[in-house]
Order: structure tokens, then sequence, then C-alpha cells
């Protein structure tokens, strides 16, 4: 994966690629991306598994 897609959700893309890259199933998977997602100290990770790129970025840009 090169860029995330901003139609799709961030989590979808994280385990979507590290089922064909690391042969990750299931929980196992998720469990992988909230670990990285914490890792980089982003807030809310698991509110960012579920929000695509696109409305993530219009909702920092507009919030007051």
């Amino acid at each position: 994966m090169n860029a995330f897609n901003p139609i799709e959700t961030i989590g979808h893309q994280m385990v979507e690629t590290f089922q064909q890259h690391l042969g990750l199933r299931g929980k196992e998977r998720e469990a992988h991306a909230m670990a990285g997602l914490t890792r980089v100290h982003l807030k809310n990770p698991y509110d960012l598994m579920k929000k695509n790129i696109r409305m993530n970025y219009l909702e920092e840009c507009f919030s007051v």
C-alpha cells in the first residue's frame, strides 16, 4: 500500500494489508492495526479505524 484510499475506512485498508502481507486473520488483524495506530500516538485509534480519511479530514478542517 502506498497511500490510503479516501473512500475506504482506514481500518479496512490496514487489516486488508495485514492479511495479504502478513497472513493475519480475523481479530488478529484488527489488534495489529489498533497497535499500530496506538504506537504513533493518534487520538482515538478505535474511532479512526471506523472512519474514512475524507470524513476525518473534513472534521479537522471545519471543527471549531
